[in-house]
C-alpha cells in the first residue's frame, strides 16, 4: 500500500503523476498549501492525509530532514558524504539543498573517475560534456565495448551505493545526442562516432 492506500498494481497513471509531483513538493519544502495549489489534493484534510501517508511509508525522509536541520542550526551548515559544506537559507530548503548537493558531488566524482580511467588506459575516448545526470563521451569505435564494461563502476560511489544502489546505462548515437538509444554491444555499426554515457 502506498500514499493512496491501494495496491501498487492498481495505481493509475494519474495517481502516479500526482505521487511524482508530491515527491518533488516535499523535497522542495512544500507544505499543505502547496499540495492543494498543485492539484495533489482538493482541500486541507485530503492534503494532510496524503502528506502523512507519504511520511508514514517513507519515515527515513523525515528523519534525514530533522537531522540535517539540527546540524544546520548547530554548526551553520550541512554536509554531503563527500564533505561538501552547504548553506541552506532556511530550514524548509535543507532537504532539497542536501539532495542537490549530493547529486552534484556524485557527478563530480563520476567525472573524475571516468577521466582518470580513460587517461590511465591511454584511451582516445574522452568526456566532452555533462548534461544533468549524464556524461557525454566522444568514443573511438575500438574502445566502446571496454568503456561499456567498465565505466558504470566508475560512476558509482560505494558510500552511496551501499544505501541506495545507483544504476547506470549506456546510450549511443552515431549522429547527435538527441538521437541516442540504448547500447547493444552485439550490434556493430557501419559508420559514425560512438557516443554517450548516461547515469540513471
Amino acid at each position: 500500500m502506498g500514499i493512496f492506500n491501494i495496491p501498487i498494481n492498481s495505481v493509475t497513471e494519474e495517481q502516479r503523476q500526482r505521487a511524482k509531483v508530491l515527491n518533488f513538493s516535499i523535497v522542495y519544502g512544500g507544505g499543505i498549501p502547496t499540495l492543494i495549489r498543485q492539484g495533489i489534493a482538493s482541500d486541507y484534510l485530503e492534503a494532510k492525509r496524503i502528506r502523512d501517508a507519504f511520511h508514514a511509508t517513507r519515515p527515513g525522509i523525515s528523519i534525514l530532514s530533522r537531522r540535517a536541520i539540527a546540524r544546520l542550526n548547530d554548526v551553520g551548515y550541512i554536509q554531503t558524504p563527500w564533505g561538501s559544506r552547504l548553506h541552506p537559507q532556511d530550514d524548509h530548503k535543507v532537504l532539497n539543498v542536501l539532495i542537490q548537493g549530493c547529486a552534484a558531488d556524485l557527478m563530480r566524482h563520476g567525472i573524475r573517475e571516468v577521466s582518470a580511467y580513460t587517461r590511465m588506459n591511454s584511451m582516445t575516448s574522452h568526456i566532452v560534456n555533462v548534461v544533468h545526470d549524464e556524461l557525454m563521451l566522444d568514443c573511438v569505435r575500438g574502445e566502446l565495448l571496454r568503456l561499456h564494461e567498465n565505466i558504470p563502476r566508475h560512476m558509482t560511489y560505494d558510500i552511496i551505493n551501499d544505501v541506495v544502489p545507483i544504476k547506470t546505462s549506456c546510450e549511443i548515437s552515431y549522429t547527435n545526442w538527441a538521437e541516442k538509444t540504448e547500447y547493444d554491444p552485439t550490434i556493430v555499426p557501419i559508420s559514425g562516432v560512438d557516443k554517450t554515457w548516461r547515469k540513471r
